[in-house]
């Protein structure tokens, strides 16, 4: 998982001015920029998984693993020079509502405001328990591959790359369907398809099979985070954004760790194919345990006496997540 730093988050910025020319609040529901500026992104991000190992590939026959760690570095010390030159974001002081008073920023009032928003935080609470089973399927992932299938290298290059490919498409299409859509159902959907995914890799011994199932996991999985993404901007206020964005990746890159760390003492006790299994029980016992407390909140929530004041905002007449 990448984090929101960098260029999408120039992205994002954009968004928000974009929005703000049109008249329309990047955090209404009514705002397709949100989904779109995910997708491309997801998609932009995935694009490099998709040529990296066949690239990995040739590079490897043609100058050696020295080589290949060389272009590797090359291309590390390239990212921040070519942000460099992406346009500036535009300018906070210029926006309409800079005289509102100012919201806190950090990692803490970050983690606030997206646990304030209730759709948007059960969405962050699934994402966050998805990246940290994919995290350590991707450690017994070349073990699969190469143990459990007897395959080569080339192989488990060609698996990633339908995973990448998948991400692509699923990213493509989540950007166009919620740009005026709601993203509960879509990420619940999604979120259950990988963890189905993942069991069915554990049951079905098929090399093909292996592989349309890490598609269609790689598809489910970049619809979710667009999903995720489109959520946030809209339940989140552009004050709040960047700390929101923050604590969001902290939120990933925690998960990311301790899925790592937990790989490798599942890996060396437990096959891959028990791994699988073991990450798609929790993905699906995640989605229930996160449904049945979304029933709970709402038998508590207060039954309202009056209707609420209908909007003729574009936004306002979309449902709600």
């Amino acid at each position: 998982m990448s984090s929101d730093e960098g260029p999408p988050t120039r992205v994002r910025k954009n968004v928000q001015e974009r929005s703000r020319r049109s008249g329309q609040s990047p955090s209404r529901v009514g705002s397709p920029l949100w989904s779109r500026a995910g997708a491309r992104i997801a998609m932009a991000s995935s694009l490099g998984f998709l040529i990296g190992p066949a690239i990995g590939a040739m590079l490897m026959d043609a100058v050696g693993l020295q080589g290949v760690l060389l272009v590797d570095a090359v291309t590390y010390l390239a990212v921040p020079l070519v942000a460099l030159f992406l346009p500036a974001p535009p300018d906070p002081a210029a926006d309409d509502n800079s005289a509102r008073p100012r919201e806190k920023s950090g990692l803490i009032p970050g983690l606030r405001t997206l646990l304030q928003q209730a759709p948007a935080a059960r969405i962050v609470l699934i994402g966050a328990m998805l990246t940290f089973t994919l995290q350590v399927t991707n450690v017994v992932e070349v073990y699969l591959v190469r143990d459990g299938y007897g395959a080569t290298a080339t192989m488990f290059g060609l698996v990633t790359m339908a995973w990448a490919g998948g991400q692509i498409v699923g990213s493509g299409a989540a950007g166009r369907t919620l740009s005026e859509r709601p993203t509960a159902r879509l990420a619940v959907l999604m979120v259950l398809t990988v963890g189905a995914a993942l069991l069915a890799i554990a049951v079905f011994d098929s090399l093909p099979g292996l592989f349309a199932l890490t598609v269609v996991a790689g598809g489910a999985n970049g619809a979710f985070g667009v999903a995720r993404q489109t959520a946030i901007g809209r339940a989140v206020a552009p004050a709040g954004q960047g700390s929101a964005a923050a604590a969001h990746a902290a939120l990933l890159n925690t998960a990311t760790m301790v899925a790592f760390m937990s790989a490798g003492l599942v890996a060396a006790v437990a096959t891959p194919r028990t791994v699988y299994a073991i990450a798609g029980s929790i993905v699906l016992l995640a989605v229930a345990a996160v449904h049945l407390y979304r029933r709970a909140d709402r038998a508590e929530e207060p039954v309202a006496h009056a209707a609420p004041a209908r909007s003729t905002s574009p936004a306002a007449a979309l449902p709600t997540d």
